[in-house]
């Protein structure tokens, strides 16, 4: 089986959609498949695949393949389908970027969440849930580590988080992707007791079996605001996995005195045990067999 995976970026700049599109590529490859990619914006994640021996396009390649696994209308629209030949699935990572609205070019659609799902039927397209994945060989299990770390992206949720840590005397380190980052979070997520993110990041976390926090401010939310899903338990991890640990299940918004609150409860807490949940829910292995069912 011959599969294509498209992204809008494979450049430098770290994202969901591009680690998404790397760690499945991978996961695909490792399971004997023939597996090349393609997108306009090369870099680290592109350079990162070709040492895995898998082929990176610039341009759509005038190919056939038995599945073309697409992020993106900009990358959607620039495939020509009777040229790039195969069954595409166009994988929506959520609901509100345009570049992640249904394509009527495709043959499939897969949601990453219930709450994207339910916006495709909205808007009349019917489509398959399957989660981001984690790579659980990489991000592996660990019960060292002490502190905070801060994944969030928003300005203001840092300087929030930064206040409350020091109410509480605890250490924290900020690494906000847009300043301060590291394509190895897998070598740093387990140097840290408490991990606060959304997303990708809190996925990363509970492979790690790491004690999580959801919460951040982005400017698709409302900047000016700290949005927060709260600690994560075995008992809430399945509801906040219907909106994709993004902060919005709940749409609370929390101040410094609460997110204070939240860390001494995090840091004198018994770990959840969510690797449980991750390596069941969330393993990248069993995401790739999904989509390749899909064929």
């Amino acid at each position: 089986m011959k599969i294509l995976i498209t992204n809008n970026r494979l450049g430098n700049r770290p994202g969901g959609s591009e680690w998404h599109a790397h760690e499945l590529a991978l996961a695909i490859k490792r399971k004997g498949y023939e597996v090349e990619a393609y997108s306009e914006v090369l870099g680290w994640f592109s350079n990162s695949l070709i040492k895995h021996k898998i082929p990176v396009y610039s341009s759509p390649p005038e190919k056939e393949y038995d599945l073309i696994i697409a992020s993106h209308l900009s990358t959607i629209d620039k495939i020509n389908r009777s040229k790039t030949k195969g069954k595409m699935i166009q994988v929506c990572h959520g609901k509100y970027p345009a570049l992640e609205q249904p394509s009527s070019k495709v043959d499939f659609h897969v949601s990453i969440s219930e709450e994207v799902r339910s916006h495709l039927q909205n808007n009349g397209f019917e489509s398959e849930i399957i989660y981001n994945g984690v790579d659980h060989n990489k991000f592996v299990e660990s019960s060292e580590g002490s502190g905070v770390l801060s994944l969030c992206q928003g300005k203001t949720a840092n300087i929030l988080i930064q206040k409350a840590c020091k109410i509480v005397g605890c250490e924290v380190t900020i690494m906000n992707k847009y300043e301060k980052y590291t394509y190895d979070l897998h070598k740093k997520i387990p140097n840290y007791g408490t991990i606060i993110s959304l997303g990708r990041g809190a996925f990363e976390a509970m492979a790690c079996n790491k004690k999580l926090i959801v919460a951040d401010s982005r400017g698709y939310m409302s900047a000016k605001k700290v949005l927060y899903d709260g600690s994560v338990t075995l008992d809430n991890v399945g509801e906040l996995m219907k909106n994709n640990c993004s902060g919005r299940r709940y749409g609370k918004t929390i101040d410094v005195k609460e997110m204070a609150r939240l860390i001494t409860e995090s840091v004198s807490s018994k770990n959840p045990n969510l690797r449980d949940f991750s390596l069941k829910n969330l393993n990248i292995d069993i995401q790739a067999q999904e989509y390749l069912d899909l064929v």
